[in-house]
């Protein structure tokens, strides 16, 4: 046993190693698990090593499956002594700084669970693997939530420090079919690689069968690379993926049955490592498209939307995988006290929608996270939005992100009013296809304020073009130019600008309410033959103008 288990908080700054020492008895066994990168703090990435009591290395770890960027390890002593365990960069770099904790002691530390997953809202009993000692747990996955559940594997040690990941959803799990035997899609396996070659499994399809497959270990941090590949029952190969699935180290193919019968799909890693570790899940069946949403949000912005005082914040969200022709809306809950949500229309061959929020003049300042719903004219009447937003935790170079979650519901604050306030006049005439339009954006000022208003459109649906005007200091109105090509879709649709100002190095920034802008097709048309005359001669030139009359009659001077 090592002398006591514990938690200790330490900080890497510069080219330091930091060392501890431990005293075992001979037998003992050990963890030594760190968090850097997962703090959020930083792109640490740190290298754990152990050293025994004649000096020599044990054992070193960088980057592992379990911990993303994060090392751990676990050893015994094979004699008493003294261990010294040692937490230092894995790269020679100032900015490789940052907190970190170190876990030691004699803890479980499973690396994954079989089954690897079950049905949303069930419960099953799992085996927990890679521990020193042979575990189970029971497993009780929610009802929704994220496509990944955590679970922390505990017993009369402790807790592990790192949860487990297990798969919430996918086809049904069933039992590794005895050696020759061919499984019934739909269905998933669980299994591990344990020799070079890979795992197999027989399946049963017909002929013309559409058959998905989904090789997933990121998801579960598995250290296996997986490569998928489908033979037919005489071992023929069929058809083979590497990165395909999403994430994007998973593997992911679909394939046509060429004839009644069973065949095999393989699981092997990319550089054909194995151990009892590399575990991984097959699920065999097509996936359900379930409707998700999130905010669609530019370079620096955070998905965040604040609403001032008095005012309007508006935002764009992307919606995929909806069911159109059920005749959906958009409808937020849980907003703060004295917002209210209006939504643009959800519209079949678009999937943006624009949406505006406004707080009363009295909202009190506050901070709440709303969920996003779909109302339905079908049953059932009210679905999940699928609200799943991407945020990056630890970011590298040029912004890309190295650490993720997923927020489920969107943040949503009362801020201060700002100095001004912005409407857009609805236009008396409609857009029509070919043809400008101005139109005018009326900015209403605080008292003091009379600096440059810049206003941009939230949104325009396919085919119509907004573009930017300034209202200059002191001004009030300002014609924002906008133009629909041939293809922008017919009928109305809601307009709202974004406007901006800067009063003493402090931004503020303000949305309109909707105003309803239609889009018509040309009134009239023109068509023209083609002639010949003389410079500075004067000619009758036939036009043809299309419309509610035909008219014959023009005239040209060249």
């Amino acid at each position: 046993m090592c002398s006591s288990d514990l938690t200790i908080d330490g900080s890497i700054t510069g080219e330091e190693v930091d060392c501890y020492t431990l005293s075992l008895a001979a037998g003992a066994h050990c963890i030594a698990e760190v968090e850097g990168m997962r703090l959020g703090r930083g792109p640490i990435d740190l290298t754990l090593l152990v050293a025994g009591p004649d000096g020599k290395e044990l054992a070193r770890v960088d980057d592992t499956a379990l911990g993303h960027k994060d090392p751990w390890l676990a050893f015994d002593a094979a004699v008493a002594g003294t261990y010294e365990v040692r937490v230092f960069p894995s790269y020679a770099d100032g900015n490789n700084a940052g907190p970190y904790r170190l876990h030691l002691g004699d803890l479980p530390r499973p690396t994954a669970a079989l089954p690897t997953g079950g049905a949303p809202g069930s419960s099953y009993a799992a085996e927990l693997i890679g521990d020193a000692r042979p575990m189970r747990c029971d497993v009780a996955l929610p009802d929704g939530g994220d496509e990944w559940h955590a679970v922390f594997a505990s017993d009369a040690r402790g807790t592990a420090p790192t949860p487990i990941f297990v798969r919430n959803g996918g086809p049904t799990e069933a039992p590794k079919p005895a050696e020759g035997a061919a499984l019934t899609l739909p269905c998933s396996i669980s299994s591990v690689v344990t020799t070079p070659a890979g795992e197999r499994v027989r399946f049963r399809a017909k002929k013309g069968d559409v058959v998905e497959l989904r090789a997933l270990t990121l998801g579960m941090r598995s250290p296996l690379d997986p490569v998928l590949t489908i033979y037919k029952s005489d071992g023929k190969w069929l058809a083979g993926d590497d990165d395909a699935g999403s994430p994007a180290s998973d593997s992911m193919l679909r394939f046509t049955a060429p004839e009644d019968g069973e065949y095999q799909a393989e699981v092997r890693d990319l550089l054909r490592r194995c151990s009892p570790l590399h575990a991984f899940r097959l699920e065999l069946g097509s996936r359900p498209k379930a409707t998700r949403c999130r905010l669609v949000v530019v370079r620096g912005q955070e998905p965040v939307l604040a609403v001032p005082q008095g005012g309007c914040g508006g935002m764009v969200l992307q919606l995929d995988d909806a069911d159109v022709d059920a005749g959906l809306a958009f409808a937020a809950k849980g907003l703060p006290a004295g917002v209210t949500a209006t939504f643009g229309r959800i519209q079949k061959g678009a999937n943006l929608i624009p949406f505006v929020l406004h707080a009363a003049a009295d909202a009190p300042l506050a901070g709440a996270l709303a969920d996003l719903t779909l109302l339905s004219e079908k049953e059932p009447r009210e679905r999940s939005a699928g609200y799943a937003q991407p945020i990056a935790l630890v970011t590298v170079r040029n912004d890309q992100p190295i650490l993720q979650t997923t927020m489920r519901r969107m943040p949503v604050a009362v801020a201060r009013a700002v100095p001004f306030s912005v409407a857009v006049v609805t236009p008396k005439v409609p857009l029509v296809r070919g043809a400008p339009l101005l139109v005018q954006i009326q900015v209403t000022r605080a008292e003091g304020f009379a600096g440059d208003v810049r206003v941009k459109a939230l949104w325009t649906p396919p085919g119509v073009g907004a573009g930017e005007v300034t209202i200059a200091a002191n001004a009030t109105t300002g014609m924002l130019p906008i133009d629909a090509n041939g293809n922008a879709p017919l009928g109305a649709f809601p307009l709202a600008v974004l406007a901006s100002a800067t009063v003493k190095d402090e931004g503020f920034e303000q949305c309109s309410p909707f105003a309803e802008v239609t889009v018509e097709k040309p009134w009239l048309t023109a068509e023209t033959q083609g002639a010949r005359t003389t410079p500075g001669k004067t000619i009758q030139l036939p036009v043809r103008w299309k419309g509610e009359h035909d008219l014959q009659i023009g005239r040209a001077h060249v």
